[in-house]
């Protein structure tokens, strides 16, 4: 410690550190002491643009990296529709069954809701009642959906403004 305090100018030199850097880092490291941001501040637009990466991706799988990046996402909530089709498939069903097959797919329902005039009578015969009674009975039988829709339709009256003689016309359900 004696030596270090009062002869400082008498001892030799010592080594000089080993550098922690390569040659090539030395610009990237006179950078990230401060120099980057001293350009930034004071050079503004004057930068030198840092060189572009290497790519990640191979050439040949550049636009399947595209789709993953969120491209299909976006085609889908914007350009919904509107790309190209795709190859419609093979059909499952034959031509002799496509009338069977379109009646598994609603047909028979949507005739049955909405035009049940379409549809094939029932193959029941008509009921033979001779007394009221019989009558009576024979409409009791029909069913109680039939009756509900009569009755809805019996009390349902709409007011059409402007007719004073007819103040209520009945409303047609189908």
């Amino acid at each position: 410690m004696n030596n270090i305090l009062h002869k400082y100018g008498t001892l030799p030199l010592s080594a000089r550190a080993v550098p922690r850097l390569k040659l090539e880092a030395e610009p990237i490291a006179q950078h990230s002491r401060g120099w980057m941001m001293n350009d930034t501040l004071h050079k503004y637009g004057r930068n030198r643009a840092s060189p572009r990466p290497e790519p990640r991706v191979k050439p040949e799988a550049e636009d399947n990296a595209e789709l993953g990046k969120g491209k299909r996402m976006c085609t889908i909530m914007h350009k919904y529709a509107t790309g190209p089709r795709s190859a419609r498939p093979v059909p499952r069903v034959t031509g002799e069954g496509e009338p069977n097959a379109n009646l598994d797919r609603g047909v028979r329902m949507s005739r049955l809701l909405h035009s049940p005039m379409s549809m094939p009578g029932t193959p029941r015969p008509l009921p033979r009642t001779n007394t009221s009674q019989a009558q009576e009975n024979a409409f009791k039988g029909r069913g109680s959906v039939d009756k509900i829709f009569n009755n809805m339709a019996q009390k349902t009256f709409i007011y059409v403004p402007g007719q004073q003689a007819k103040m209520y016309t009945r409303a047609s359900i189908c």
